[in-house]
């Protein structure tokens, strides 16, 4: 397999439990180290079903960054990672949008070498690839819904289950079962007698959508799941009875659940709480000075540390209270914080990445590492001869390359980020401006522990560049 790419994007997508991101990912990685290519970034389609074509917003941003001229070829593991939908048509306009940015796709796979040339032989068997995806996402669609018909024949349990509930039994005619059924009442107990679910959830070990989950499945009360299974439009259902007797009774089921309902509902909006409220935009996002966990409001007036991932204990879990420093004070916080947003000298720009010419400076030692190994295991005096050559030709080449950094090019929208803060997602703002914020403290002063400051970053032409979106972004001015 032959590349001439400077530069390259990898993609991985992963849609059955069989494929492992992390092996695409090593095999792009080792490829475009072996061969010199660039690789700008991969871009990860996560758990896209490509034949519902679910990928389709990465590919999107894929087509927009090969466009911008960010890199000339896509490494994938397999054609199939990029496109597998059953309309054929839709395959052929992704694959064009691609070659029209003038961007090659190498395939890893042995046997797609030719996928995507220009020349009609290879064009052909590009057809007959894309064909045989959409073949594959048809066969893959019929062989499981065979396996389905069998569940359904047997009533058997389908789909995932909420915590503390797992299926045991033969393929096709699985039975559902409670693991913990003191754990489950207890936990409907705890949310009955008003707990937070963030509390319940740290004390359980998950999360608290998952106790939230656990809490409206009826099958805790009935013992039976609604399961259903939608093919070719038509979506078929069935009912699943567990095994072992439910662990709630119905008091308790429709007491846990009328204490959820009522909480949802003192929001005051269907969409969860006001954006307006700080626990909207704020709430863990900004890092633990103590640990680098999240902080999380309580009771609407502090920052407390969360803990991090699925740990959610607070750092100072162990400390006792007398010797704990005080909460972060959620007013100064969210006072300093709109200082900072609520600038008219801060503008907004619509911006697109310019590539420079790193890329080609990476190909030239690329190819000079490999000069320098295969002149270590060379017997063959020309070869050697020839090597040395182009061993001195390189390092000429790589003194004197004339580097090209990455640019920007900026247009100012006429929007400045106080105006923008009003009217816009002020919690994707935020995603993109907390990196820059921190706590400090005095040692001593532990009262001073609510600054929040801009931290020290590299300054674009005249001050700080900050991404908001793919097309949008705000510069500070340099200070």
């Amino acid at each position: 397999m032959t590349t001439t790419a400077q530069s390259a994007f990898g993609f991985i997508r992963v849609s059955t439990g069989s494929q492992d991101a992390k092996t695409q990912r090593t095999r792009i990685t080792g490829h475009a180290a072996a061969h010199g290519i660039h690789l700008v970034t991969i871009l990860d389609a996560g758990t896209a079903s490509a034949s519902k074509g679910e990928q389709v917003d990465e590919l999107e941003n894929l087509i927009k960054r090969l466009s911008a001229g960010e890199a000339s070829a896509v490494l994938v593991t397999e054609t199939n990672r990029l496109d597998r939908r059953e309309d054929l048509d839709s395959q052929i306009r992704t694959l064009m949008d691609i070659k029209a940015t003038g961007a090659v796709i190498i395939s890893l796979k042995k046997g797609e070498e030719d996928f995507g040339k220009n020349d009609p032989i290879a064009w052909q068997f590009t057809i007959g690839r894309m064909i045989a995806n959409a073949e594959k996402s048809l066969t893959v669609k019929y062989e499981t819904w065979g396996g389905v018909q069998a569940i359904i024949a047997n009533k058997s349990s389908y789909g995932p289950l909420p915590v503390f509930w797992e299926v045991t039994g033969e393929r096709y005619a699985k039975v559902a079962s409670c693991t913990s059924p003191g754990a489950v009442k207890a936990i409907y107990e705890h949310i009955r007698n008003g707990h937070s679910l963030g509390r319940v959830a740290r004390e359980f070990d998950t999360y608290p959508a998952s106790i939230k989950r656990l809490i409206r499945t009826r099958a805790n009360m009935t013992g039976v799941f609604d399961c259903h299974y939608t093919y070719q439009g038509q979506t078929y259902a069935w009912q699943h009875t567990a095994e072992g007797t439910p662990p709630v009774d119905v008091e308790l089921w429709n007491a846990a659940n009328r204490v959820i309902k009522e909480r949802g509902e003192s929001m005051n909006n269907l969409g969860g709480r006001p954006v307006s409220q700080a626990v909207s935009w704020l709430s863990g996002l900004l890092a633990c000075p103590g640990c680098g966990g999240h902080l999380y409001i309580q009771r609407g007036k502090t920052l407390r540390c969360g803990g991090k991932l699925k740990d959610r204990r607070s750092c100072e879990a162990d400390v006792p209270r007398k010797d704990r420093l005080p909460a972060i004070n959620l007013a100064s916080v969210t006072k300093q914080i709109e200082a900072i947003v609520k600038r008219d000298d801060v503008k907004v720009y619509r911006y697109q990445r310019v590539s420079g010419n790193q890329g080609e400076l990476d190909e030239l030692k690329g190819e000079l590492d490999r000069v320098r190994q295969t002149l270590a295991t060379t017997d063959d005096d020309d070869a050697e001869d020839r090597l040395v050559a182009r061993k001195r030709e390189l390092r000429d080449m790589i003194a004197s390359f004339d580097l090209v950094p990455d640019a920007h090019e900026m247009t100012p929208t006429g929007e400045t980020l106080a105006e923008l803060w009003e009217t816009g997602d002020k919690r994707e703002i935020f995603k993109a401006l907390q990196r820059y914020l921190s706590f400090y403290f005095i040692p001593g002063k532990p009262e001073l522990r609510d600054t929040v400051l801009l931290k020290e970053i590299a300054d674009y032409p005249d001050g700080v560049l900050i991404e908001l979106s793919d097309d949008i972004c705000v510069k500070f001015p340099a200070p």
